[in-house]
């Protein structure tokens, strides 16, 4: 079947178990590996040579703080990577292009600007963001399932595209939305818990660059303003 009379399979809109744990271990459709993952260098998961690529790769860039930037660019190297190891199936043949457009987008609502300028949830906010910016023309977090990606992928991904005490930098961005809207979606993560993952994500330590990070806070009833800066 060709990728134009299967668009499902193209756009990664293949249905899978809503638990990560069910989809890696019991889906009989996709077995499990019987060896390790091998190393993947970021030379050879390029970004696409696309206009779409290129284009949101550059409005990612000037709108996104570099670390948030890194961050997505890592998503993207580390997915590929464990799409595969893991997932070598027909039904995960999704095309690079729309898998780096959803990487590069997905977090552009927790900017400064973006994130105060709505009541929803920086990461619905961010799907109407998203969406604007493609029609005008479009693990690495809590170090979860660390078998799916090999050490030396993990080491050149993050050589190229440093973290920046990243853990440090996002659990600040949670602590902040949360501060500002209660209601969010983080907080059915559970409010205290996805930050403490976030922080102690093990898997990435050894990545967290050193920085000076610089918090000033300004606290009354309802809200706490953080703002930080990694280098």
């Amino acid at each position: 079947m060709s990728e134009i009379s299967n668009p499902t399979n193209k756009y990664g809109l293949t249905a899978v178990p809503a638990s990560a744990q069910a989809l890696l271990t019991y889906t009989p459709s996709y077995p499990v590996p019987t060896f390790p993952p091998t190393p993947i260098p970021v030379s050879a998961t390029p970004i696409p040579d696309t206009p779409p690529a290129q284009r949101i790769n550059t409005y990612a860039r000037t709108h996104l703080p570099e670390e948030t930037y890194n961050h997505s660019r890592r998503v993207y190297h580390f997915g590929l990577a464990i799409k595969r190891h893991r997932f070598p199936f027909a039904d995960w043949d999704f095309d690079d292009e729309t898998f780096l457009l959803a990487c590069l987008l997905y977090d552009i609502g927790t900017t400064e600007a973006n994130i105060t300028a709505t009541r929803l949830s920086f990461d619905f906010f961010g799907g109407v963001l998203a969406l604007r910016v493609l029609q005008n023309d479009t693990h690495d977090n809590i170090g979860a399932h660390p078998n799916l990606v090999h050490a030396g992928t993990i080491k050149d991904v993050s050589t190229y595209f440093p973290r920046k005490r990243w853990s440090h930098c996002f659990a600040a961005t949670i602590r902040r939305e949360n501060g500002l809207k209660p209601w969010a979606y983080t907080t059915a993560l559970g409010e205290d818990e996805f930050t403490a993952n976030v922080l102690g994500n093990m898997l990435m330590a050894p990545y967290e660059c050193l920085c000076l990070l610089e918090v000033l806070s300004r606290c009354d009833q309802s809200t706490c303003v953080v703002l930080f800066s990694c280098s």
